[in-house]
């Protein structure tokens, strides 16, 4: 559609904004790289190097109305995250709590 956008680009609001003035409809983003989003969101198994999450953006004006993500219920790969983005583990340690006793798989928005 002529944006200079690739796979694995963060795109930014006024990126979201052309595509909703382009589209003229809502639209989902999703795929996100792992490095763009928060430690607890579960990397998608079948698409390594992603997210199971989504943008939804909505045309006239808006832009993005809400984001979504599978959280990560496993407590170690949760760890792992938690270093990887250069986290202090002892402020997370109640988060962590919360899986080490367990934890369903859910999603929030």
């Amino acid at each position: 559609m002529g944006f200079d956008v690739k796979q694995g680009d963060d795109i930014g609001s006024d990126i979201e904004m052309q595509y909703c003035e382009k589209i003229d409809q809502p639209i989902f983003v999703t795929n996100f790289p792992t490095s763009f989003k928060a430690f607890y969101f579960k990397e998608d198994p079948e698409n390594p190097g992603t997210v199971l999450g989504a943008d939804l953006l909505a045309p006239e004006g808006c832009g993005e109305i809400f984001g979504g993500g599978t959280r990560e219920d496993d407590y170690e790969k949760l760890l792992h995250n938690i270093k990887e983005h250069g986290l202090p583990v002892e402020q997370f340690e109640w988060y962590l709590d919360t899986r080490k006793y367990g934890s369903v798989p859910h999603g929030g928005f």
